[in-house]
């Protein structure tokens, strides 16, 4: 076991979801802003290109350092998030899915807690040692 991770009871652990939820949300908000951008950039560049190619008169333009250092800035607000979740103590599996994973015990035995973003309550575990993708139910 990481000597960082923190062991969760399950109260604890669900008391933790509608701030990770909100985070998570704060992420995903951010991730699709910043790809959106993004991807006008790359489509910028393309055009110019295609543009340069043909003939047609418009100067070569690199990303504008102050669009480039905004994007840049963005991808380090997103980490801000993401390390908020990890300061909890979560696990982060996936943050496009919204899975997180709180370590726990579970008929003493050390387990990760698995939550997907949107369900209300921790209801599933998967083993310590073994596959992430395999969700066993929680029998209290």
């Amino acid at each position: 076991m990481k000597n960082n991770l923190r062991v969760f009871s399950l109260e604890e652990a669900n008391s933790l979801l509608p701030q990770v939820e909100t985070l998570l949300q704060r992420v995903e908000g951010k991730r699709r802003a910043h790809e959106s951008r993004h991807d006008q950039h790359f489509m910028h560049e393309l055009i110019t290109e295609n543009e340069q190619r043909r003939g047609i008169n418009s100067p070569a333009e690199d990303l504008p350092e102050e669009a480039a250092r905004r994007l840049d800035n963005e991808l380090e607000d997103m980490i801000v998030d993401v390390e908020a979740i990890r300061a909890l103590g979560c696990v982060v599996r996936s943050l496009k899915r919204g899975w997180i994973d709180f370590a726990g015990q579970h008929n003493g035995e050390m387990i990760f807690f698995c939550w997907h973003r949107g369900e209300q309550n921790i209801s599933f575990y998967h083993p310590f040692k073994g596959p992430l993708t395999e969700r066993l139910p929680l029998t209290t």
